[in-house]
């Protein structure tokens, strides 16, 4: 998600908070990459925790 698309959801009245997450960087064998390709992923792009209100 983009950082412009975070700050559109933060003015969404139905959006209680919106939280960056922090950066992790994942490192694996060769062989273990490809079974583990989406897993990294997700851990090395920039991940917005939203919580939306009730």
């Amino acid at each position: 998600m983009s950082e412009q698309a975070a700050k559109k959801l933060e003015h969404d009245p139905s959006i209680a908070y919106v939280e960056e997450d922090h950066k992790a960087e994942a490192y694996a064998q060769t062989a273990l990459m490809e079974s583990l390709k989406s897993k990294l992923q997700l851990y090395t792009l920039k991940v917005i925790k939203v919580l939306m209100s009730k």
